[in-house]
């Protein structure tokens, strides 16, 4: 699996955009300014879109880099809130609460 900070360090005019969100320029086409983006997805996919809409085949050729590589191996299974949605953050345990309730008899 690619690294998102070798990824990076091989791309031109990189610009951090916050939170995990790269724009930079595209090496598909000639590119004088940053038209692709590049973030690091929480199941830990590397997304990366050209907006002059380079294809993801034509960009990790012209890095060298395979396509498979923007995926990693295992996918990363998150588990489910009680509410249905997606715990973004497995390290936070969910642990049940127990009311004091439960314990009265």
């Amino acid at each position: 699996m690619i690294n998102i900070k070798d990824l990076l360090e091989v791309l031109e005019d990189v610009r951090d955009c916050g939170e995990g969100q790269f724009a930079a320029c595209c090496p598909a086409h000639d590119d004088n300014s940053p038209s692709l983006s590049v973030c690091l997805c929480p199941d830990g996919k590397v997304h990366m879109e050209c907006h002059a809409d380079c294809s993801i085949e034509a960009i990790c050729s012209a890095l060298f880099f395979p396509v498979k590589g923007l995926y990693p191996d295992t996918p990363r299974v998150f588990p489910k809130l009680p509410d249905g949605t997606v715990n973004p953050n497995p390290s936070k345990a969910l642990v049940p609460t127990v009311s004091k309730q439960a314990y009265k008899r």
